[in-house]
């Protein structure tokens, strides 16, 4: 675990480029996810607190609904592919993300027990401990973004 801290350190430090990052050492450095470390929640995904030494990260858990599992493929590569390919100094800094599948024992929609395949996804970002975006800029600010953000998406397909 500490080869693991001590890359995710050095990604930090910007000594190294975003990697492939272990549940492992998500989960450690969230305390397994704690509701304490809890730091956001919005539609498809719960963002945590990761602590790592002296430093923090913000993990992002990203929700998958497995009845809309192509929509959230696509979802997933193209934030994925947006993250990895921008480094601006005023955009917070992407650092990792973890794919992992995992099988569990759950009830399907008729109460029958089944074994299922469930999908967990993660991005690692720098902490920002200034507070979200919308308590910093207000007006024609936002608006200039939220167009430039569309505009993003809309190029990135």
């Amino acid at each position: 675990m500490d080869v693991e801290k001590h890359k995710l350190e050095r990604i930090l430090d910007g000594d190294e480029e975003p990697t492939n990052l272990t549940l492992a050492l998500l989960n450690d450095i969230t305390n397994d996810f704690s509701m304490e470390l809890k730091i956001g929640e919005g539609g498809s995904a719960s963002v945590y607190k990761g602590v790592l030494g002296e430093r923090k990260v913000a993990v992002k858990m990203i929700h998958v609904n497995i009845r809309e599992i192509k929509d959230h493929e696509k979802q997933f590569r193209r934030e994925f592919d947006c993250l990895w390919n921008t480094n601006h100094p005023n955009i917070v800094r992407f650092l990792g993300f973890c794919s992992n599948i995992v099988e569990r024992h759950m009830s399907d929609e008729s109460g029958k027990m089944i074994w299922a395949q469930q999908i967990e996804r993660f991005f690692c970002f720098e902490y920002i401990s200034k507070g979200s975006l919308d308590k910093h800029i207000t007006g024609t600010t936002l608006l200039h973004l939220m167009l430039i953000f569309s505009l993003l998406i809309v190029f990135l397909g």
